[in-house]
This record gives C-alpha cells, structure tokens and sequence, in this order.
C-alpha cells in the first residue's frame, strides 16, 4: 500500500509515538516486519503507527499492509488488543485511558473483559468505571468473556421475571426467564414464590446485598461477530473469511425466522426441517471441536 495514503491518528498511546521505537525500526528489513493494519474505509493506521513513520524515514513508497473493516470504535479494540499482545508495550496511562474508551463505548461489557482487553485487573477497570462521571452505567446485565449476558445482580433479574410474570400472566416461563436474563429453573422458583404470597428474591439473596449474578444460557452472538470481524487474522484467509459469512448469514436467518417460515410453502416444509436440523448438528460438532482445541486454562 502506498505509503502516503496513509492516515495516522486515534493510537491508543495517549504518550504519542516513541522515537527510540521508530529509529529502531528504520533499521529492520521492512520484509521481515509484520503488516500493519488498516482501516479499509478510511485508511487510517490501526496497528502500526512506528512502522509507518520507520518507512517515512527510509523513504519507502510502499508498505505492506492488511485491511480491516469495522467502526472506529471495532478498530480502536483492535488497536488496544494489539498493542498488548506484542510491539512496544503500552504505557499504564495509556491502558488506563483504554479502558476508559472501551467502558464508554461497550458500558455493557464486564469489568473482565475490558480488563482483558486493555492489560489491567478487573479491580482497575472498576474503579475507573465507577471515578469516571461520562461513562453510561449498564442497568440489567453486563456481558462476560464467553458472550453471556448477566443481569448485575441476581436479585434484580428474579423481580424483573416477577413483573413480567404480573403484567403477562400467559408469558411461558422460557420467554420470563430470556427476558429477564435468568436461568429457567429461577423463573420457575420466581413463579413458585409468587404463587405462594412470597417475594420473588429469597431473604438470604437480599442480605447479600443482591450481589450474586445468575448465569444464563444467552449469548450476545452480535457482539461476539463484531469482535471476529476486526481480526485480520481471520480475513485474510480464505477459509477465515468463509467462517464470518457462515456466522454472519446464519445470524441474518434466525433474526428473520418468521419471514423465512412464512416463505417456505407447505410442501417444503419436512425437507426444510431435515436440513436445518441436520446443519445444527454439523454446526454443534464444529462447536465441540472448536472447545476441544482451546488450549487448557490450567
């Protein structure tokens, strides 16, 4: 890519380039340099900055380098996420103010994951969440490393499933329980509670401070793609690229099952069935390979 058509700008490191960095680099075969990574709508540098400004100093017309897609946003994770795992390391001022970025831009996010993301303890990333006065606060769930949501406190989701209980006495118990963000086996006790006159959070649960979280079975599937979708090291292969359409078009089906089902007339309807069970299967045997390969956390 042309040097000159890149635009520097939005780095993580609130200190600014590091000079020592750059004079290095202008001294290291550029082919033996990892590409930089560029946002392809705008062609600002996201990962790579004292390698852009090494060329300049070499005078080089061109760099080697891989496009990315994403918001402004998607791209600035990258860039932290980046600059954590390898190159000069950011500073703790700079992962500080990381973190706060990503808090005020994904509030629902938990205190892990951005801690995960910006090289700090999830202690750290709560006490900047709680001093900084510009940051939205996530009222009913955060989301966790794996995806899932999880209500702030476990009182909370019993007497949101209670609510709803009253206003939609109909309301099946598996829709109170993906609504409220709880287990199933909760919204049943929430519902045994009320039928018997009692209050939908047990008394232990409130001398606790309402603290404990549940942990249900939902995960935000679109949220988990945006972060995929900003890895160059998916797009630039092809079977990557294969895997984020796969996992973009399903997304896109199941959010429009009731236009899908509405289209399939009477007739295809057994052999619709057959092949939609037969690619869950397939895809939960991908699932259970893709968790057997993860290395072991121990």
């Amino acid at each position: 890519m042309p040097v000159r058509n890149l635009v520097l700008g939005g780095s993580p490191r609130v200190d600014g380039p590091v000079a020592e960095h750059v004079r290095m680099l202008t001294g290291r075969d550029p082919e033996v340099l990892p590409p930089i990574v560029v946002q392809r709508d705008t062609l600002r540098v996201v990962d790579g900055e004292h390698r852009v400004r090494a060329a300049v100093l070499r005078e080089d017309e061109r760099i080697r380098a891989v496009l990315c897609e994403g918001t402004e946003a998607e791209c600035f994770l990258y860039a932290v996420r980046s600059n954590i795992a390898h190159g000069l390391p950011l500073s703790l001022e700079s992962r500080r103010a990381a973190a706060v970025r990503i808090v005020r831009e994904f509030p629902g996010w938990s205190d892990h994951v951005v801690a995960d993301l910006a090289g700090l303890s999830d202690k750290t990333v709560g006490a900047l969440r709680r001093s900084t006065s510009e940051i939205p606060e996530s009222n009913t769930a955060r989301i966790g490393r794996d995806g899932r949501a999880r209500p702030l406190s476990a009182a909370q989701g019993r007497r949101q499933a209670g609510a709803l209980l009253a206003e939609e006495p109909g309301l099946s118990l598996r829709e109170v329980a993906r609504r409220a963000g709880i287990s199933l086996g909760t919204a049943h006790d929430v519902r045994r509670r009320l039928d018997s006159g009692q209050d939908p959070v047990p008394d232990q649960r409130r001398s606790r401070a309402e603290t404990v979280p549940e942990a249900p079975p939902r995960v935000d599937a679109a949220l988990l793609l945006r972060q995929l979708r900003t890895d160059p090291a998916l797009r630039s292969s092809e079977p990557g690229r294969v895997l984020l359409h796969l996992l973009n078009l399903t997304g896109q089906a199941l959010g429009r099952r009731s236009d899908i089902l509405g289209a399939v007339p009477p007739h295809c309807l057994p052999a619709v069935a057959a092949m939609a069970e037969a690619y869950a299967r397939d895809l939960s045997g991908l699932a259970e390979q893709i968790r057997a390969a993860l290395p072991d956390p121990h």
